[in-house]
């Protein structure tokens, strides 16, 4: 690998897999296979990476070696693992980086840092007892602040980058249950089953994530190539696989075993604030007559994105997921996008697409034809 090489983000679930299930990845390989998968995932170790939640994908790279018995380093792990503490900022949150900016959406909790945290702290207990704990500490406090992350119906807000993942924003819960992390009151094992599967089912209605060969399409609740940032790739969307860590564990683990229970918001008195301020991401949280939506200001990329004002500054209702995200650089397209939030917001149960805002702004050249017909002079019969 090179320095901040691309290809270093899937040495991350390759490092896991090694680490959980090495007697069917590894086992099987021949003596120079296992040197080159060491020899590939292994060049990360003195390699430069960004810093950010990529760390953590070295860290789980020789995890992976680690359990094997190949050759890894335990001195790199530690580094990277005490650079990365210094990203927390308090009450179960971490920035996306170092300080100087504040990046906390997804990727604070189940596409990276908290859901690695968990897994870490499940593989890494015996060996880091007082950070694994530490980490299950930190999991318990973030769960009462992202809860208010979904809608009742199932839905993740969305908000912030790679929304093509889809349903790996609630990953989070599922490795909670891998963690054996049990929920602090008043959710329970009932309740997080229900956030999982119920966002499980709302992403079950929506036919349009996949292609015509059955493979999911970048894009959000329909392909759409405007979503995407840079790094995706046709691979990208299968991060929604984040979301599984749960069939880890067997029917008898409490997470399966416990009753399905419905959101804590739909109880007659909500044990939770139907309006809750997070002070670390700079978001205010809101469940109000039956909407879930968040108000966000404050939060920016350190580095370029397409639509990052967009994305991250909106307000983000749970209606708003399927919209456009342009580029800042093509004023043509944030005006429609503008007005469709705007209708949206107005009628948020009909999708206007921005194709649609602009076929009404000019008739369409049937439309013309007609018109000019009805218009023209008719002559009379003899």
């Amino acid at each position: 690998m090179e320095d901040l090489d691309q290809r270093m983000v899937e040495s991350c679930p390759i490092g896991f897999t090694l680490a959980v299930a090495g007697k069917d990845f590894w086992d099987p390989l021949s003596d120079r296979e296992k040197g080159n998968v060491a020899a590939w995932i292994g060049s990360m170790n003195d390699k430069e990476m960004p810093n950010t939640n990529w760390l953590w994908f070295r860290v789980f790279a020789n995890l992976g070696l680690k359990a094997n018995g190949a050759k890894y380093s335990q001195d790199r792990i530690f580094a990277d693992m005490d650079h990365l503490d210094t990203f927390y900022r308090g009450d179960g949150w971490s920035n996306d980086g170092p300080a100087g900016y504040t990046q906390m959406d997804y990727y604070s909790g189940s596409f990276a840092i908290q859901y690695l945290q968990l897994l870490y702290a499940k593989l890494a207990n015996d060996t880091d007892p007082e950070r694994a704990e530490e980490y299950r500490h930190r999991a318990k406090a973030f769960a009462l602040d992202f809860v208010h992350y979904q809608d009742p119906s199932g839905h993740s807000i969305p908000f912030g980058r790679s929304m093509t993942y889809r349903f790996a924003t609630i990953g989070f819960w599922s490795a909670l249950a891998f963690a054996d992390v049990e929920p602090p009151a008043p959710l329970t094992w009932g309740m997080a089953k229900g956030l999982l599967l119920r966002n499980l089912r709302w992403w079950s209605q929506h036919h349009h994530i996949f292609q015509p060969n059955g493979m999911l399409n970048i894009g959000y609740t329909y392909p759409n190539y405007y979503l995407a940032e840079p790094y995706n790739s046709p691979g990208s969307p299968y991060w929604c696989m984040l979301a599984f860590a749960a069939l880890a564990q067997p029917d008898s683990h409490p997470f399966w075993s416990s009753e399905e229970e419905a959101h804590p918001f739909t109880q007659t008195e909500s044990p939770l604030p139907l309006v809750k301020a997070l002070k670390h991401p700079l978001h205010i949280m809101v469940h109000k007559g039956g909407h879930t939506f968040m108000l966000s200001s404050g939060q920016k990329c350190h580095y370029p994105l397409k639509g990052q004002s967009l994305n991250i500054s909106l307000p983000s209702p749970r209606h708003l997921g399927t919209s456009l995200t342009p580029s800042p650089s093509n004023p043509s397209q944030i005006r429609p996008l503008r007005l469709q939030c705007f209708l949206r917001l107005l009628r948020p149960h009909r999708r206007l697409h921005p194709r649609a805002i602009r076929a009404r702004k000019r008739p369409s050249a049937q439309r013309r034809r007609r018109r000019n017909l009805e218009n023209a002079p008719r002559s009379r019969g003899r």
